[in-house]
């Protein structure tokens, strides 16, 4: 196919809202039971709260018209969730025209 008939079709694809958010692990620590309530995200260089334990590294990356903020830090906290965490700290987020990610530390902090 050529570049004059692939780029409509893409451009088709993405209008018709195809998209998908990814998401990725390395487990650092020790994954506990989903956990079910909300899950807070911290930004940048945050201080470590008290009694934080790291559970992964995760990362959720969104393309197409999943590439926005609110779908990847839905998917950072459905990740995080599932390891049992409640916290995704020092989150980092890179997003493009066709794609966004974002970083972060997994972990459980006892409540404030």
């Amino acid at each position: 196919m050529s570049a004059r008939l692939l780029a409509p079709a893409v451009l088709a694809l993405a209008a018709l809202g195809c998209g998908e958010t990814l998401t990725s692990r390395s487990v650092t620590g020790t994954p506990g039971p989903a956990h079910t309530g909300s899950v807070r995200i911290a930004m940048g260089p945050a201080r470590v709260p008290a009694g934080f334990s790291e559970i992964a590294l995760i990362q959720a990356r969104g393309v197409w018209s999943h590439a926005t903020l609110e779908r990847v830090f839905a998917g950072l906290r459905e990740e995080c969730a599932a390891l049992g965490g409640n916290l995704v700290f020092r989150v980092r987020i890179d997003q493009g025209a066709f794609g966004a990610q974002g970083t972060g530390l997994c972990g459980h902090a006892p409540p404030n």
